[in-house]
């Protein structure tokens, strides 16, 4: 569950007073949010959210056991091109060949594309995350403060079901590069603003904090498709800091390219040279990015 909330211009303000819900739901929905200043915000009842660390062991096992071979701590040097087609790559402990090649290297997609002459535009993006000691459970949805405020643009935090508190901020202007190392200054901002929306969070101790990177594109919309520049290079990448919202929209889409329906059955194809703008996965895509206010209101609960 998502709680949207947010102050807003009287434009916003007259459309939150129009839908008749007042501040006695949202209260007592989240009963410790600070009222003062707060118009109004959507809720998400339907939406959720999962684990990366019991998805990814959950991804491999299944993929293990269906016979994929993985070869950890193996980072890629280069590419191996003969006749226009990417056949391989090599790493510090080997070579591998295969008949695709798929860059699904995250912030790194850029360097991994270079390898093949390929120009992605991805670049990493540094964001901050801390997770706190354990408490009794006292919030339900996830908290999502769209506010911009100085050196942020918007931040969230949720109760984990372990009773952690798990936050994290989007910083502005963005952190730029691949640098994963903490900063002094994440901690005093996140915890301001987190203290600002609900003070009962003020004696709750942080335990550790850490730094990821986001694989931005220029206009956030992730990058799936093959590469013109070579053969057998397929591209899966830019996913933007949503990864695991777009996966099922992903995992469609790289498969519709890689496989094809015959006799009931999906059989591994190869395509060459498909254009990225050709895909017709992108309006999909799309869907989860509503643009409009009536898109967005028509899925969220506003009061």
């Amino acid at each position: 569950m998502y709680f949207f909330f947010f102050q807003a211009e009287d434009g916003i303000r007259d459309l939150v007073r129009s839908r008749g819900l007042g501040d006695v739901y949202k209260r007592q929905m989240i009963p410790d949010l600070n009222p003062n200043g707060l118009i109004g915000g959507t809720f998400s009842p339907e939406d959720g959210s999962i684990s990366p660390l019991l998805a990814v062991h959950s991804f491999y096992t299944n993929a293990h056991q269906a016979g994929v071979k993985f070869q950890f701590h193996e980072p890629v040097k280069s590419l191996i091109i003969e006749n226009g087609k990417v056949i391989g790559v090599t790493t510090p402990q080997g070579t591998y060949y295969a008949d695709i090649i798929i860059n699904a290297g995250g912030p790194w997609s850029r360097e991994v594309g270079a390898m093949g002459g390929v120009n992605i535009e991805v670049h990493p993006d540094s964001h901050e995350a801390a997770i706190t000691e354990g408490v009794a459970h006292f919030l339900d949805p996830m908290i999502v403060d769209i506010r911009p405020a100085e050196g942020s643009s918007n931040f969230y935090f949720y109760q984990h079901l372990t009773g952690q508190i798990i936050f994290c901020i989007t910083p502005n202007p963005p952190a730029w590069g691949m640098d994963q190392r903490e900063t002094s200054n994440f901690l005093p901002m996140v915890t301001r603003r987190m203290l600002e929306v609900m003070p009962k969070l003020k004696n709750i101790r942080v335990r550790r904090t850490w730094r990821g990177l986001y694989p931005m594109t220029p206009d956030g919309f992730p990058i799936i498709g093959w590469a013109r520049e070579v053969d057998n290079f397929l591209q899966v990448t830019g996913m933007c800091g949503q990864g695991l919202i777009c996966l099922l929209y992903t995992s469609d889409a790289a498969d519709d390219l890689l496989c094809v329906d015959i006799g009931g059955r999906r059989i591994f194809k190869k395509k060459k040279n498909m254009s990225i703008l050709d895909l017709p996965h992108i309006q999909q895509i799309q869907l989860i990015n509503p643009t409009t206010e009536k898109e967005f209101f028509s899925s969220h609960t506003l009061f």
